[in-house]
């Protein structure tokens, strides 16, 4: 059961996620609405066909701190890893559905890359190796990318983790890939 704390965070969690970085840099640095550029997707991937790498790192990193610093501060505030992956899925939902934009942000790659890097350094670092080895196979970003992605309830398994947490990380893998499916 949450309490009132535990709820309360993840709000805050969800608010913290309508923070868009792309919207935030294209504004400052062009004055223009990156929704309204490329792809119309405020995410890294857009940056960088729009604008270049260095929009492109400066995007990704900018979402995956966002994800970094909602879990770091969930481990350390209630430690449960059911909760923390709550606390991330939270500000997924706020990085790809926020209110403040009307419900249209970003796919929530580097939010869950960052959150995933904090949650269980470990499992991200399996989950890289997976991803080599996908990207040999298949020469690309997106494909190997989304398959190492749906390997992580198999990485909570094998590191041990609750049947619930396993679950709920399969949720929130379910939600990456419906956003992720063109």
């Amino acid at each position: 059961m949450i309490n009132s704390m535990q709820f309360l965070y993840l709000v805050a969690s969800y608010l913290f996620g309508n923070i868009l970085t792309a919207y935030i840099v294209t504004k400052w640095r062009h004055n223009v609405d990156i929704r309204d550029e490329g792809s119309g997707n405020p995410g890294a991937r857009n940056m960088g066909r729009v604008y270049g790498k260095g929009y492109f790192i400066a995007t990704f990193l900018g979402d995956a701190i966002k994800g970094a610093i909602v879990v770091s501060i969930a481990k350390y505030l209630f430690g449960d890893s059911t909760f923390v992956l709550l606390a991330l899925l939270a500000v997924l939902l706020g990085h790809i559905y926020p209110i403040v934009f009307k419900g249209k942000g970003g796919k929530g790659i580097s939010t869950f890359i960052g959150g995933l890097i904090a949650f269980d350094y470990l499992i991200a670092l399996t989950l890289v190796a997976v991803f080599v080895i996908f990207y040999l196979i298949f020469k690309g970003f997106t494909k190997p990318g989304l398959i190492t992605i749906a390997c992580l309830p198999v990485c909570m398994i094998l590191y041990f983790y609750s049947i619930v947490t396993t679950i709920l990380s399969a949720l929130i893998i379910v939600l990456i890939l419906y956003v992720n499916r063109e």
